[in-house]
């Protein structure tokens, strides 16, 4: 009598193929989670900071936005909590009698780096940035973005000016992570 049924060197054959197809499928997704991840933490950076300048113009205030873990003083870690603040006495700091605006959530995951050369960006009654103008790089492993502030308050994404897969701030100078 003959059985029907499959031999063990046939069936170690399938199973290495359906996990060289996991393999690849979960390299492909965790990449997809990524670039999704990416869109999402740059443009809601860009989304804060606009609004951080639009209230300014539309209050004629001085407006703040900057990273706080007790909402009180700035601090240079951009992936923490973040603040929008009015800085009535434009003492470069929160005062208890100066409301929260709003409040953002923290970005999260250690493989995440946020960069920005300041404490704070601060946008006066014109919109106006001043010397709080600089670069956000967003970096998460190897995707790099970047978000200028310009002197005149201006918000715009670094752009790949040269070719090489990643933004420029200008022509001679790419977006870097530290």
């Amino acid at each position: 009598m003959k059985q029907h049924g499959f031999t063990l060197i046939e069936l170690a054959i399938v199973l290495t193929i359906i996990a060289l197809f996991i393999n690849i499928g979960s390299h492909s997704y965790s990449f997809l989670i990524n670039k999704i991840r990416v869109q999402s933490d740059t443009r809601n950076l860009l989304m804060m900071l606009r609004m951080t300048r639009l209230y300014a113009i539309t209050h004629k205030t001085t407006s703040v936005l900057c990273p706080s873990n007790d909402n009180k003083i700035c601090i240079k870690d951009w992936k923490q909590p973040l603040i929008q603040f009015n800085d009535v006495n434009k003492n470069n700091k929160r005062d208890d009698d100066e409301i929260i605006q709003n409040r953002f959530e923290a970005f999260k995951g250690n493989d995440l780096i946020i960069d920005y050369p300041r404490t704070q960006v601060r946008f006066n009654e014109q919109g106006i940035a001043n010397f709080y103008n600089g670069t956000f790089s967003y970096c998460l492993d190897e995707v790099v973005k970047g978000i200028v502030i310009s002197r005149i308050g201006r918000i715009r994404f670094a752009q790949d000016l040269d070719g090489d897969n990643i933004p420029d701030v200008n022509s001679s100078t790419p977006v870097f992570c530290k």
